[in-house]
Formats: structure tokens, C-alpha cells, sequence
């Protein structure tokens, strides 16, 4: 549906939207505005409170910042979600607790975030193959983990410390990792939806009547018809009554 949203409004738009528009919304400064701000009600996957919270928080609109946050926001992560925020508004200094999180999580300030990051943590702690970090990952996803997860655990604690990983250290990975049972993303997953998200809020940056025309008729998504009607009048932008005639 957020696909036929952004497709049915550029066919009423026409040469109103630009060429090249996948990189020209990434740079639109009205666009990163807007998502700074968490005003994206409508906007694909990025329009929930949580999500629109944390973008008011950190207040940052960029492409790169859109993608971590797409993936940050997941059941487990809430505490990891404060940890991040404040280190990315200056409140909290990020002073990695062991020289790997510096060198693989500096962009998300040492939270993990992707797939892949806990991939990468245990292949660069606990020494794992590859392949025996992929089973982890595989193993978080799927339903029963409870069963499967100790065994990595003990796997992971016992790699660690053959290592000389600090204790407080591999509890700390260890806990976020625990963030991503169940339901996570990697980052290709995040960044080709927040190429969908950016040109849907490029729409609603410059054409908030004709994006919210578009959001009904497709049925919305997060919210029913209603709240994409109070958030149009909110834009001042009128709605009529249907008219028969």
C-alpha cells in the first residue's frame, strides 16, 4: 500500500517531481526537516509514536540517521534506545567499554543495531567462524529461541574469556544481543525502507494535500482514516464532505 501511496500521488503530480527523486528527496532539506521533527504521520513505517518520538529526540532527518532508527525501534531494545539517544545528543560521552565496539558501532555511538552487528560482535569477541555467528542470528528470529539461546550463551561467554574479554563487557553484548530475539532487521532491510520512507516524506513536505489524498485511498497504514484527516487539517489544508454531485 505505501507503495501505490508514492505512486498513485507522483501520477497526479506528473513533472511536478523531480528526476532522480530517490536522491533528491535523501537531500531535501524540507524533507530532513520534517522527519527531524517527527511530523510523518502518514509516512511509510516511520510514522508510529515510538518511531516519531525517537526522531524528535535525536532531531536529526538525515538518510543515515533514518536507517539506524528504522532498526533501533524493536520490542527488546527500549533501554539500548535511551543509551543511543543521549549519546547522540551530547548528553552522554560515548567512551567504548572495549576497542571493538569503537571500531564496528561508532556510528550508533556502541548500541547494536543491524543483524549483522551481532554477527560481527561475536566473530570479533568471542573468536566465532562466521558461520557459527550466522546460527546465533538465525536462531534469535525464530520462535523457541528460549530453547536454543543458552547454549549460545554459554558458547559466547566461554569464547569471550578464552579471549580476555572483560566480564562487564561480554555482559553488556550479551544484553543487547538479547534485544534481537524475535524480531530484527539488517541494514539492507532498513535502508531500502527508508528509501521508501524519504520519498514518502518528500510528498508530505511538498504536496500534503495530494499525499494525503493518496494515503486514504490507499487505506492508510498505522492509523484509520480519521487521524490522516486531522493530521491534513493540522497543515491547514481543507477537507471537504464527499458531494454526489
Amino acid at each position: 500500500r505505501s507503495l501505490a501511496v508514492i505512486r498513485d500521488a507522483y501520477n497526479v503530480l506528473g513533472d511536478r517531481v523531480p528526476q532522480h527523486i530517490g536522491p533528491h528527496a535523501r537531500q531535501d532539506p524540507d524533507t530532513q526537516a520534517l522527519l527531524a521533527r517527527g511530523d510523518s504521520i502518514g509516512v511509510f513505517y516511520v510514522e508510529s509514536p515510538a518511531m516519531r518520538q525517537l526522531q524528535q529526540r535525536v532531531k536529526k532527518g538525515d538518510f543515515e540517521s533514518l536507517v539506524i532508527h528504522s532498526s533501533l525501534i524493536r520490542p527488546a531494545a527500549y533501554r539500548w534506545v535511551d543509551r543511543y539517544v543521549k549519546r547522540a545528543r551530547g548528553e552522554e560521552l560515548f567512551i567504548p567499554s572495549d576497542p571493538v565496539f569503537e571500531r564496528l558501532l561508532s556510528d550508533s555511538y556502541g548500541v547494536l543495531i543491524y543483524q549483522e552487528d551481532v554477527i560481527k560482535v561475536c566473530v570479533e569477541l568471542a573468536g566465532w567462524s562466521h558461520f557459527e555467528a550466522d546460527q546465533l542470528r538465525k536462531a534469535l528470529g525464530k520462535p523457541g529461541s528460549d530453547r536454543k539461546l543458552p547454549r549460545f550463551q554459554s558458547r559466547f561467554f566461554e569464547g569471550c574469556a578464552a579471549r580476555g574479554v572483560k566480564q562487564a563487557v561480554v555482559l553488556e553484548a550479551w544484553d543487547m544481543i538479547n534485544t534481537f530475539r524475535g524480531y530484527s532487521f539488517c541494514k539492507p532491510h532498513s535502508a531500502s525502507y527508508a528509501q521508501v520512507s524519504f520519498e514518502s516524506a518528500w510528498l508530505k513536505a511538498h504536496h500534503p494535500a495530494v499525499f494525503f489524498a493518496s494515503v486514504i485511498t490507499n487505506q492508510g497504514g498505522f492509523y484509520p482514516a480519521c487521524a490522516y484527516l486531522g493530521d491534513a487539517r493540522r497543515h491547514r489544508i481543507t477537507v471537504r464532505s464527499p458531494d454526489a454531485n
